[in-house]
């Protein structure tokens, strides 16, 4: 384009995502309709990233339990094998006649026969 006195003038360049893009005829759907588009997409992606935010929430949350629960195995299970290893050295020990609900008497613990269920410091373990 040129001015009155010959100059010519320089054409701004607009953002065609910009609400204010001026174009004409044809193309000033087109580009409105890509704009809806492209707004349309990013909310489609935005719900996607949320989405995928909780998901991994979700699975960080359940890892931690996991390994929170494998942990407490670990100890609960090195506290039974001490229990275990105590009262057999203790059965070693004491004549072979004597029951086993006698190791409670002793301060093993108590020992229920009937549940097979270990009760040591205030813990428990189920066979």
């Amino acid at each position: 384009m040129t001015s009155k006195n010959g100059s010519r003038k320089r054409s701004i360049l607009q953002n065609p995502l910009d609400e204010n893009y001026q174009v004409k005829g044809k193309t000033k759907k087109k580009q409105i309709n890509y704009r809806k588009k492209q707004k349309e997409e990013l909310g489609e992606l935005e719900e996607e990233c949320k989405r995928l935010e909780k998901e991994n929430k979700q699975f960080l949350i359940k890892e931690a339990i996991l390994m929170t629960k494998s942990k407490l195995y670990r100890k609960q299970l090195k506290y039974f094998q001490d229990f275990l290893t105590s009262a057999i050295s203790l059965a070693n020990r004491t004549s072979s006649n004597m029951p086993l609900n006698h190791l409670e008497d002793m301060g093993m613990g108590q020992f229920d026969t009937k549940g097979y269920d270990f009760i040591l410091e205030d813990q428990k373990f189920d066979c």
